[in-house]
């Protein structure tokens, strides 16, 4: 006889470390398990660049938002490590990223008994048993099987890589939360790249070209965007209020005209703009240069990249200026795309549907477009084939359906987990689902 968990959280990241925290203050009866693919918990291990910070305010953690009076809170980490005063007498108003990554470990590390390491999930059954849906069957590259009554999805974001870059099929294209693994193993061949190039306007873009500038001394570097030059992020506390629970809740609300007219209007609080601080360190960095003659960083504006090949182990950029339409060609050792991520769309730089749920998408209930359409307790909408009481959660990857301050930022994520594990409790208490029609025998 199968025995069901009440929950499988696939991933154990930010997002489903959140909802753990939950479980156990709100609902320690329930069976749980979460599944990650990692051999331990990490979080942007290739992004840890030095001096560089998590550019979210430190309360708004993995649960303090929720229950303030958590042990799991930042502040709590701080005094456990015996850090706090140190912390609190720093001159920065954000955490160290490689501190706030300590900090999501330690956190997760509470949770052992809970999660199963090196275990990549490759597909998600529906399980029907005499025309009755039960749960799920969740399995794991190695073979093995796991069954559940709701799925919990925490994968992250897929990255992004324009598809005129990934054409070349070059290994000197690389994204860049691939960047600190890939320079290891390039130096570890002799092979340190002397020239680099890194792609997009982007926080990250600007992080990475001040962090390599520091680390190769013999590198030239050129940071190629499309925009007239790097855009400071839009930091108003009164635009800041897109991190706010009650924008979720007005953009879950408003039209597809209405979500449009907002993307455009807070694009620069997040996306295409980088913080004043390294925006300042950057510009500073390369007058300092030009004016003892020692140039290595350049930075190329208004272009876009009509071609990129691989020649002679030397990746070739073929740019256009957008607007005198002038083309030029450069070679680089390796080009890091600092492009961002997927959402959930058409466009090229966004997919229909995660990849973690392919095998399962002739269940859902598509919108017109073909995209995951998520409801406002963040479970997905699907077909009859699945029973109301069997929910699929989405934990994360939320922003087109509840806005900027639901996407990559870790403001709302306990706040998230919360009403996910709501809604999951209010659907198992429902109790065995009803037979339905036109149910498919996946497994049996």
């Amino acid at each position: 006889m199968i025995k069901y968990k009440d929950i499988i959280g696939i991933g154990f990241g930010p997002a489903n470390i959140s909802l753990a925290i939950t479980i156990e203050e709100k609902a320690p009866e329930m069976d749980v398990l979460f599944l990650e693919s990692n051999q331990d918990i990490v979080w942007h291990p290739d992004a840890q660049f030095a001096g560089t910070d998590i550019q979210n305010h430190p309360l708004r953690d993995l649960v303090t938002p929720r229950n303030p009076k958590s042990h799991y809170s930042f502040t709590n980490f701080l005094k456990e490590t015996g850090r706090l005063f140190k912390h609190l007498n720093l001159p920065l108003t954000y955490p160290l990223r490689k501190e706030y990554a300590q900090y999501i470990k330690w956190v997760g590390g509470h949770f052992y008994n809970k999660v199963q390491y090196n275990k990549r999930v490759i597909n998600i059954d529906i399980v029907c048993e005499n025309n009755i849906h039960k749960g799920y069957k969740v399995t794991t590259d190695d073979g093995r099987n796991y069954f559940s009554k709701a799925i919990v999805i925490a994968p992250g974001r897929t990255p992004y890589i324009p598809s005129v870059l990934e054409k070349a099929s070059s290994k000197r294209i690389i994204h860049f939360n691939k960047l600190i693994s890939t320079l290891s193993s390039l130096e570890n061949e002799g092979n340190t790249p002397k020239n680099i190039a890194v792609i997009g306007g982007s926080q990250s873009a600007v992080e990475i070209i001040l962090d390599l500038r520091n680390r190769y001394k013999n590198c030239t570097l050129h940071g190629i965007t499309r925009s007239f030059g790097y855009r400071q992020k839009d930091a108003s506390p009164f635009m800041g209020e897109v991190y706010f629970p009650e924008h979720c809740n007005f953009y879950f609300d408003a039209n597809k005209k209405g979500k449009e007219e907002l993307d455009r209007d807070l694009l620069f609080t997040n996306y295409s703009a980088a913080d004043k601080d390294v925006v300042d360190s950057l510009y500073v960095q390369i007058y300092e240069e030009s004016i003892t003659e020692n140039q290595r960083v350049f930075v190329v504006t208004n272009r876009e990249i009509m071609q990129a090949e691989e020649i002679n182990n030397r990746l070739k950029l073929t740019l256009i200026n957008r607007y005198s339409n002038q083309i030029e060609e450069l070679d680089f050792d390796l080009v890091i795309a600092a492009t961002g991520f997927r959402n959930i769309g058409i466009d090229e730089n966004q997919e229909r549907v995660p990849p973690i749920l392919d095998r399962i998408s002739e269940h859902l209930d598509l919108d017109e477009l073909g995209c995951i359409v998520i409801h406002r307790d963040y479970n997905l909408r699907t077909l009859s084939t699945i029973a109301e009481n069997r929910p699929i959660m989405l934990n994360g990857l939320c922003e087109k359906s509840h806005g900027m301050g639901d996407a990559g930022s870790l403001s709302l994520v306990s706040l998230r987990s919360e009403i996910i594990l709501n809604h999951v409790i209010s659907k198992l208490q429902q109790g065995d689902p009803v037979s339905l029609p036109n149910r498919i025998e996946l497994y049996s």
